[in-house]
């Protein structure tokens, strides 16, 4: 267990804030910011494992499985990345800005957003 004066340490500088839900998934909290990165820390610890950026605010929050996480920024970018080290496997482009979490049924990821 952790004790509470060990919070000061574990703490993850996020310049423009977090308003997401974080998604734990194979030993990381994965979350992304207001200022477009996405971020993969140590569940265990707190560290940072990598960071990965989008250039455009991260509004919604992230899901994933089979060892990658799926989100998308304010720009309608829709991101693939290896949960392991931050490796991007692929991007796509929704029409306009993705506001929900991305639910995963079987092969499908499935997307809420606004229209354009």
């Amino acid at each position: 267990r952790r004790r509470c004066q060990d919070a000061e340490r574990d703490r993850v500088e996020a310049g423009e804030g977090f308003q997401v839900v974080p998604l734990v998934l194979d030993g990381r909290v994965l979350l992304g910011d207001m200022a477009g990165k996405f971020h993969a820390l140590d569940a265990a610890d707190g560290r940072q494992l990598w960071e990965h950026d989008t250039g455009n605010p991260i509004h919604a929050s992230a899901n994933g499985a089979g060892g990658c996480v799926y989100f998308a920024n304010d720009q309608g970018a829709v991101f693939c990345l290896a949960v392991a080290d931050g490796r991007e496997i692929w991007t796509a482009q929704a029409d306009d800005r993705i506001n929900s979490a991305q639910a995963i049924a079987g092969p499908l990821l499935l997307l809420g957003g606004c229209d354009a």
